[in-house]
């Protein structure tokens, strides 16, 4: 079982003349001593933006999406030093090109009857 690095601690209002009698809540607190943090931390390491083909052209051009490889960096958890790739969506860093119809006026004629 995978620990944060935080233990939660539970109260109970145990005075019987109180509004909030028997009622719990609920404490976070840091302690690495009794729950060791062994979460695995990714850490971004690179980024490119995943190219597609834009058809009928052929051409290639970003997809919005980024590609992200990322490393374990947290000693304790079971994958440190492991890599994963993840895709994520980069509308800003990773624009997709204009994909709207440029017409351009290649010639013109008169009609004829």
């Amino acid at each position: 079982m995978a620990t944060t690095g935080y233990k939660i601690i539970t109260y109970q209002d145990t005075n019987i003349y109180s509004p909030t009698y028997g009622e719990t809540k609920q404490e976070k607190v840091k302690d690495d001593e009794m729950c060791p943090n062994n979460v695995a931390t990714w850490t971004e390491q690179s980024r490119s933006c995943e190219q597609i083909v834009y058809q009928p052209s052929g051409e290639k051009g970003n997809s919005g999406f980024a590609i992200v490889i990322e490393k374990d960096t947290n000693p304790q958890s079971s994958t440190y030093g492991e890599t994963r790739k993840t895709k994520v969506e980069d509308a800003e860093g990773c624009a997709k090109p204009n994909t709207e119809p440029q017409w351009e006026q290649q010639s013109e004629s008169c009609e004829t009857i």
